[in-house]
């Protein structure tokens, strides 16, 4: 049987599916935070990564990290004295398996 662009993926296709997007993703806690947050990642091979804080406005507020990383999980705590409350956005670049650069964005909510 031929599939189509419109057909329905199986449980083994969408546990892959789930799998790849839920690998890399940063989860931060806690989420509010006040002053500050562990955002954990997990890298399926050494990569060259960068974690950057940004507000509201877009500006950048902090960069946590650049450089290479190792495979495997990591954290990196984020110090939000001396800023206002209110939402900000984690952004994590880093390469996957294929060579590909990826780029994912997490909200944040800094509550004093």
């Amino acid at each position: 049987m031929k599939s189509s662009q419109n057909s329905i993926a199986s449980l083994e296709e969408l546990q892959s599916i789930e799998d790849e997007l839920d690998f890399n993703l940063i989860q931060a806690y806690p989420n509010p935070f006040n002053p500050s947050t562990t955002l954990r990642f997990k890298l399926e091979t050494n990569s060259q990564i960068s974690i950057k804080v940004y507000d509201s406005l877009g500006r950048l507020v902090s960069e946590l990290l650049r450089g290479e990383k190792q495979a495997g999980v990591h954290s990196v705590v984020f110090d939000a004295k001396g800023l206002a409350s209110g939402a900000y956005f984690i952004r994590m670049q880093y390469t996957n398996a294929k060579g590909a650069v990826q780029l994912q964005t997490k909200a944040i909510t800094l509550v004093k």
